[in-house]
């Protein structure tokens, strides 16, 4: 079992980039959330995840992402993930994670997807 890491990098004053590997579970979501918590301190508004590194995913560890769109969308901001694994995209689905994430393939997309933010 691989343990759970997270590494942001900002991208500008309000954009960061975050990677998540390893395994992610009611065990250990809690980091993930204090990082987003950390990003949020800083006034961040827009944060892509890549999460090519994600073993699995407990609904508990989906639901820090959700809490993290959310208030990002209350600040007129935007969480997007990109790079999962056809398991996670399906978990996605099932969970509804769509409608309040925004899921892209790549890293490129992302960027996109978080370009309006960085124009207001």
């Amino acid at each position: 079992m691989a343990d759970l890491r997270i590494i942001s990098q900002p991208l500008n004053d309000f954009s960061w980039i975050t990677t998540v590997t390893g395994r992610m579970d009611s065990a250990n979501f809690n980091v993930v959330e204090d990082e987003f918590n950390r990003l949020l301190e800083s006034r961040a508004r827009a944060v892509a995840v890549d999460l090519s590194g994600l073993e699995n995913i407990s609904s508990s560890g989906m639901g820090a992402f959700i809490n993290m769109a959310n208030i990002l969308r209350e600040r007129g901001g935007k969480l997007a993930v990109f790079a999962l694994s056809e398991d996670l995209i399906g978990l996605a689905e099932m969970l509804g994670v769509r409608d309040a994430i925004v899921v892209v393939a790549n890293q490129d997309e992302a960027n996109r997807e978080l370009a309006a933010i960085q124009q207001i």
